[in-house]
């Protein structure tokens, strides 16, 4: 498995990924384009041999901090350690450019990543009540050092 950041001749295989996964509501192609133009903006993508996207992360950089803005793994590929190696380019490269410290919402019902955050060493700092819509589930506010 490749993990890699993305660049424009991803589009259209983010456009399908994102149609495809119901975990990628709301991001388009013009939001992905939006992302790889935007400075501090990163977009990373794991892919097998034959250039199928089977995972992405998005995030956001800016004055010494990241926010982890989506991570998303399709369901054939879960469980298998794919999320934390998205995870751990993706904080090898922050740490590599000066980013300090990470930062995260995660749905409270969601064990899975909760279990690979806290592996990674995130910790839980706050708690957004209702943040999720529409089902108004709370969010668990997740950070750490890098």
């Amino acid at each position: 498995m490749l993990v890699r950041l993305a660049n424009e001749q991803d589009l259209p295989a983010l456009e399908s990924f994102f149609t495809n996964e119901p975990m990628g509501t709301g991001w388009t192609v013009a939001t992905c384009q939006q992302v790889l133009k935007q400075s501090g903006d990163s977009m990373w993508v794991a892919s097998d041999e034959r250039c199928a996207l089977s995972g992405v992360l998005i995030a956001r950089a800016v004055a010494g901090e990241a926010e982890l803005l989506n991570i998303i793994v399709t369901s054939d590929r879960r469980r298998q350690g794919l999320g934390r190696k998205l995870m751990e380019e993706f904080i090898s490269e922050m740490r590599a450019t000066g980013i300090t410290r990470l930062f995260l919402e995660v749905r409270a019902s969601n064990v899975a990543a909760i279990s690979l955050y806290d592996g990674l060493g995130l910790e839980q700092v706050g708690l957004r009540v209702g943040y999720y819509q529409p089902d108004h589930e709370d969010a668990l506010v997740l950070a750490c050092t890098i």
